[in-house]
């Protein structure tokens, strides 16, 4: 079985006539979230998706960070969303949840990160300096620096909440609902829109700063599932978790999508990242 992977499309349609070939070829699409901009609802984006949906053979979904309601609304009407609910196709069971975690949460575990002395990999004029500087991070003499903060401080981090986000303990309730629509499935799939937090994919993510959940870690960890697929970080990662593959695939609005496979004779997964032509 082959899947058509969708991350991050963030509004570019100028591959949607390769995406709606593609939907129609395979056995099914999957979408990892962020449809749109940050807060803006783009009704085009909803028209231009609902003809991937109308092409695709089978679809689902889980909403990025970015949504407003009525995008979270959007994808329940049209049946593809499986955020805290699950969907089977033949041996397999995909379930999910979108969103992010808290950003008051998230920006103190990347402080955290540095502070215990973490290290990541990174371009010196990657507008990440400018992210880790807004929370606090300074980058000296080959090292980074912490800056003490007070409660003012984190509340002045307010404006970077996302319009759906949600504390750790109510993503891993959500993960463990939606999970009971799988749990007979001999194969599943776990779907989310950021990836687990894992400090090798802190350290490792170019694009943005990679911080993760640690309530999908917890599930991960607690249930095994056969496969994950994030997006989020708009590159394409590869790791393992307590002996699960876990995968993040790089966003539609930069030229990317993946194909998952699915071989019913050996039970084995691959996803491979591709560029449209």
């Amino acid at each position: 079985m082959d899947f058509l992977v969708l991350s991050d499309i963030h509004e570019s349609w100028d591959h949607l006539d390769k995406m709606l070939e593609m939907a129609k070829q395979m056995d099914g699409v999957i979408f990892l979230g962020d449809l749109m901009m940050f807060r803006e609802v783009n009704t085009e984006s909803m028209d231009r998706f609902k003809e991937i949906v109308d092409a695709s053979n089978w679809i689902v979904a889980v909403p990025g960070n970015g949504p407003l309601p009525v995008v979270v609304d959007f994808f329940s009407e049209t049946g593809v969303s499986i955020h805290g609910l699950g969907q089977q196709l033949g041996d397999l069971g995909f379930f999910g949840v979108g969103g992010i975690p808290d950003t008051i949460s998230l920006i103190s575990q990347v402080r955290a990160f540095y502070r215990g002395g973490g290290k990541a990999e990174f371009n010196p004029d990657s507008p990440r300096l400018t992210w880790l500087n807004d929370f606090g991070i300074r980058y000296e003499k080959g090292g980074f620096v912490v800056d003490e903060w007070s409660e003012a401080d984190y509340a002045q981090m307010e404006r970077y909440r996302s319009p759906f986000e949600f504390p750790e303990a109510e993503i891993h309730e959500l993960l463990l609902q939606a999970h009971k629509h799988v749990a007979k499935s001999p194969r599943q799939i776990l779907l989310t829109h950021i990836p687990p937090y894992d400090e090798m994919l802190f350290a490792q993510a170019q694009s943005d700063i990679a911080t993760g959940s640690k309530a999908i870690a917890r599930f991960i960890g607690e249930n095994h599932p056969d496969l994950v697929l994030s997006g989020h970080y708009h590159e394409h990662l590869s790791f393992d978790m307590d002996g699960v593959s876990c995968v993040v695939v790089p966003a539609v609005v930069d030229g990317y999508y993946c194909i998952m496979t699915y071989d019913d004779a050996t039970s084995r997964f691959a996803v491979k990242s591709q560029r449209f032509e």
